[in-house]
């Protein structure tokens, strides 16, 4: 299918879309969206850099042990490191926020059943995975380091549900499935809308 908006000479169709248009508490949904999108962009980017700046201690937790180290005792090059990697599955939500906008954008302009809402909920869905891979990564690679850096004297004990985050999984499955969902209900709509 093509990129393009899915129109038809059906004026329910387009009715709909009017309305929906015009609805004041769709205009509100949308003005959220956008507010939530825009205003999380710079909160994780402010707070990234205020950790990298100002930040005086690092804390992670294994196996349910909380362990902090202080600045000085690591060192600029470790901290660096291992604020970046304490950040970088951020980076996911950050694409995620801005499919979001995206998303706002498009439901500004009136397109509510299209090919590109579709997508950018499937780059949704992608952004989502890649936090849930990057977030069960980012313990062992910390514990790994740490050990580089002589902060820890060996690999501490992580179980796999230490690792996994398994609750960050199923809720992109779920946008997987109702990135599905929305997919086949535009093949749908478009195949009942050549029929009539």
């Amino acid at each position: 299918m093509t990129n393009e908006i899915i129109r038809t000479n059906n004026p329910t169709d387009e009715a709909v879309e009017r309305a929906a248009m015009n609805n004041p508490d769709m205009k509100k949904l949308i003005f959220c969206l956008h507010g939530l999108a825009l205003g999380a962009l710079p909160l994780l980017v402010f707070e990234f850099a205020y950790r990298l700046v100002v930040g005086t201690s690092f804390s992670v937790e294994f196996a349910g042990t909380d362990h902090a180290w202080a600045r000085p005792d690591l060192g600029e090059a470790h901290w660096m490191v291992l604020q970046t990697l304490q950040w970088v599955s951020k980076l996911a939500w950050l694409v995620a926020f801005l499919q979001i906008e995206a998303v706002a954008r498009l439901l500004s302009a009136g397109e509510y059943f299209s090919q590109r809402v579709v997508a950018r909920f499937r780059r949704l869905s992608h952004a989502l995975l890649g936090f849930a891979v990057l977030e069960t990564l980012e313990h062992p690679a910390i514990a790994v380091y740490l050990v580089f850096a002589d902060a820890l004297p060996a690999l501490p004990e992580m179980s796999v549900f230490d690792i996994v985050r398994i609750h960050i999984f199923l809720f992109t499955a779920l946008f997987f499935v109702f990135t599905r969902i929305a997919e086949i209900g535009l093949s749908l709509k478009a195949d009942a809308d050549l029929t009539i």
